[in-house]
C-alpha cells in the first residue's frame, strides 16, 4: 500500500485490504501474503479473526525485503510470484510515503534478481495513476504486467467510490 500525502489514503487502505481478504478467501494462508500498509493503518486487523494482519511498514527497503528475501523461500518455478501495488501514483514513481518512491528500474531489477535465483513466474498488478509507465522496465519473457492505466493517464476511482476502478472487479 503506497501513499501520495493526498485524500486517497483511505481508498488505498480500503482496496489492498480487499485484495488482501480476496487471497484469503481463495486459499492463500497468512504466512503466504506479506503485507506492507502506511503507519496510519499499522496494526490492522484485515480480515476480523482479533490478529494484526499487516506485517510491516510500507516503506521502498521493506518492499525490496519482501521481495528479495521473504518471497525468495516461498515461490519457484511452479509456485509464483503475486505482487499488487496501489498508490497515488506518478511517472515512474510507486510513491510508498512520499519522498520515499520506487522507479520501475528499482523495482524491474529486483524482480530480475528473484526471478533468476528461484525460476518462478512473476505477475504485477499496478493500479495508480501513471502505473502503466512501469510497463517496459518489468516486462520480461512470460512475466504478466497488469496496470490500471497507461503511463500519460490517469486511472480512476470506482463508481463507488471505495476504491480504484481497475482493481475492483479485476
Amino acid at each position: 500500500a503506497g501513499n501520495h500525502y493526498g485524500d486517497k489514503l483511505s481508498k488505498i487502505n480500503y482496496g489492498c485490504n480487499e485484495v488482501f481478504k480476496t487471497l484469503r478467501n481463495v486459499g492463500y494462508s497468512g504466512d503466504r501474503i506479506y503485507y506492507l500498509n502506511q503507519p496510519e493503518y499499522y496494526p490492522q486487523d484485515v480480515d476480523g479473526d482479533g490478529f494484526n494482519d499487516i506485517d510491516a511498514l510500507s516503506t521502498s527497503s521493506n518492499l525490496h525485503w519482501a521481495i528479495n528475501t521473504w518471497a525468495l523461500s516461498r515461490v519457484s518455478p511452479v509456485e509464483p510470484l503475486f505482487l499488487y501495488l496501489f498508490d497515488h501514483g506518478g511517472v515512474d514513481a510507486f510513491c510508498i510515503d512520499s519522498p520515499d518512491t520506487v522507479s520501475s528500474t528499482q523495482l524491474g531489477s529486483w524482480l530480475n534478481t528473484l526471478e533468476e535465483a528461484t525460476g518462478a513466474a512473476i505477475h504485477v498488478i499496478y493500479a495508480a495513476c501513471h502505473s502503466g509507465s512501469f510497463i517496459e522496465e518489468l516486462s520480461s519473457t512470460g512475466r504478466v504486467i497488469a496496470t490500471s492505466c497507461r503511463g500519460t493517464e490517469s486511472s480512476q476511482v470506482s463508481p463507488d467510490g471505495k476504491w480504484e476502478a481497475f482493481s475492483q472487479p479485476f
